[in-house]
């Protein structure tokens, strides 16, 4: 078992006065505010461990965003139970090439694999710290999923994309 707090070793830059906590950590152009990233980590365990105070064993859980707007139908006869499902995103993006990137807007799969893909957020600082894991969601949980626990992925013949707000990339649309 890959514990994360037997092995997180911080830099000595996190603890310096002027460290800014907003800034955003990059990996050959991809970023993400950790705060962001860790957030959504600990809501997708957060809600799957609700999930499973009510029962552990679904046949098919679904884990999706509010914000999705579908161009096709999503069809759940082409779904693989054991697999993790996810539609196809509509722009693609560079942090989408990566080899381990999954979409982390949606995923089905049975109990097992929703599990497992959903505990993510605990294994974080050692996929970072240790691994050097680019702290983007998409390659955490794709990381997480194809190589921590070897799951199967399954597109699904279906377009998704994004509801935006104007000003998203904007400065003017950041947590103060």
């Amino acid at each position: 078992e890959v514990n994360p707090y037997n092995f997180i070793q911080f830099s000595s830059t996190n603890f310096q006065p002027d460290f800014n906590k907003d800034k955003k950590l990059s990996d050959c152009g991809l970023h993400s505010k950790p705060y962001n990233v860790l957030s959504m980590l600990y809501s997708l365990m957060t809600v799957n461990t609700l999930c499973k105070e009510y029962s552990d064993d679904y046949h098919l859980i679904i884990s999706i965003r509010p914000d999705i707007f579908f161009y096709d139908d999503l069809d759940l006869n082409q779904v693989q139970s054991d697999h993790l499902n996810i539609s196809w995103f509509e722009n693609i993006g560079d942090h989408l090439n990566h080899y381990n990137s999954i979409i982390d807007h949606i995923a089905i799969g049975d109990s097992n694999t929703i599990n497992l893909y959903s505990d993510c957020f605990l294994y974080v600082p050692s996929y970072y710290f240790n691994f050097r894991v680019p702290l983007v969601p998409e390659i955490l949980l794709g990381y997480h999923a194809k190589e921590q626990h070897n799951l199967k992925v399954n597109m699904l013949n279906s377009r998704h994309s994004v509801i935006r707000i104007p000003n998203y990339n904007s400065l003017d649309n950041t947590d103060k």
